[in-house]
């Protein structure tokens, strides 16, 4: 701690200015500065050079990311509409679902009745596989949607879809009764949707772009 100095501070804050973005700088500093709060209370340290310190913007560059606009998304559903991965983004597109979320849809939180989708679920990821989660990974990212006509529509045929697999192959995987699976009724990977997507995207050179939706 005696070696600590406002010059180590400088430095230190500059290197990460060198490595990483502006939100990993920030998050990085105010931990920094609350351990050497904690050392000036126990009279480790004279004072918080940390607020003091000079703030380093990232030198980072960040590829611009491009938005779909309304054209060209309706284009897209449009090219999209006999794929099996329709449904999902349709989803995706309408109500800006995370991916995990809206693979993370049950039937349990869909009420038609009340045209209500209750956003209480997600698929995660971990080492390449994916994982039902009962959970959303915050408490603010649980919300209730209101469910319009087209999309009511839509998903009264996603489940006579699903309905029409089991009868057809006999076999039903989707233990966490699930909106969206696969004809088996097995847990759609977030990674192997968004690579259908691409797919499509390159296939039909829809956009020389970048895409930000999955």
């Amino acid at each position: 701690m005696n070696e600590i100095n406002p010059v180590i501070i400088d430095r230190f804050l500059y290197y990460l200015s060198e490595k990483c973005t502006d939100a990993s700088i920030k998050r990085y500093k105010s931990l920094l500065s609350a351990i050497m709060e904690r050392a000036v209370k126990f009279d480790l340290l004279e004072k918080n050079y940390v607020r003091y310190a000079d703030v380093y913007k990232s030198k980072i560059e960040t590829s611009e990311k491009n938005v779909l606009n309304a054209e060209e998304v309706s284009y897209i559903l449009n090219e999209l509409k006999d794929s099996e991965i329709y449904p999902i983004i349709v989803m995706i597109c309408f109500y800006g679902l995370r991916r995990g979320e809206c693979l993370g849809l049950t039937w349990d939180n869909i009420d038609f009745d009340n045209e209500l989708i209750y956003i209480r679920n997600t698929v995660t990821i971990s080492n390449n596989k994916a994982y039902f989660q009962e959970r959303c990974k915050t408490k603010s990212s649980e919300r209730t949607l209101k469910m319009s006509p087209d999309i009511k529509d839509l998903l009264y045929k996603v489940k006579q879809n699903q309905l029409r697999n089991v009868n057809e192959y006999r076999i039903n995987k989707n233990i966490y009764n699930l909106v969206f699976t696969d004809e088996y009724g097995s847990m759609y990977n977030p990674i192997n949707v968004s690579q259908r997507f691409r797919y499509f995207i390159n296939k039909h050179d829809i956009l020389r772009r970048t895409i930000i939706l999955l």
